[in-house]
């Protein structure tokens, strides 16, 4: 089986996660007087903008941990599952690296990683196939994705000419 992994970054729902058979891993979101939040969990989207209108200086959002990533990895080697994971561009956030250090801390090699800085969006990418509302489409970028493994292989499937 494949189990898909991403960050709350991605703002699927914890019931859309459900139904789409994803597992969400929060980020954490320090407000203006320390409190954090785990983003998706303690606070519901609207609970969380009533706080934001009432703030003078915006939350910032920090990594999750990495025992968080290491469980779940763990626990679809243990069951013999592959990985795919999905997260926030590594040029924006320190989410992607800590995932792969997780994986390569649990020495397990059943991970796939995306990093979304290098799927590009739009005519002629590849796009919508996490979404609940569309069946999947796949199409292709000019430059290749980099998909990489822990063990830093790059993998990439040219488009399909049929």
């Amino acid at each position: 089986m494949i189990r898909i992994l991403t960050d709350s970054a991605s703002d699927i729902l914890p019931a859309e996660a459900e139904q789409l058979g994803v597992t969400v891993i929060p980020l954490n979101v320090t407000l203006e007087d320390g409190t954090v939040l785990r983003d998706g969990i303690d606070k519901t989207p609207s609970e969380y903008y009533a706080l934001l209108k009432e703030c003078h200086k915006l939350p910032t959002t920090s990594q999750p941990s990495p025992e968080l990533f290491e469980r779940f990895y763990q626990d679809a080697a243990a069951a013999g599952d592959e990985v795919l994971g999905i997260f926030l561009s590594h040029e924006l956030s320190g989410t992607w690296q800590c995932a792969r250090l997780a994986a390569d801390l649990v020495n397990v090699d059943n991970v796939l990683f995306v990093d979304s800085a290098n799927v590009c969006l739009g005519e002629g990418c590849w796009y919508g196939w996490l979404c609940s509302c569309a069946p999947p489409v796949r199409r292709w970028c000019r430059l290749p994705p980099t998909w990489s493994t822990p063990r830093s292989t790059c993998i990439w499937l040219p488009p399909s000419t049929t």
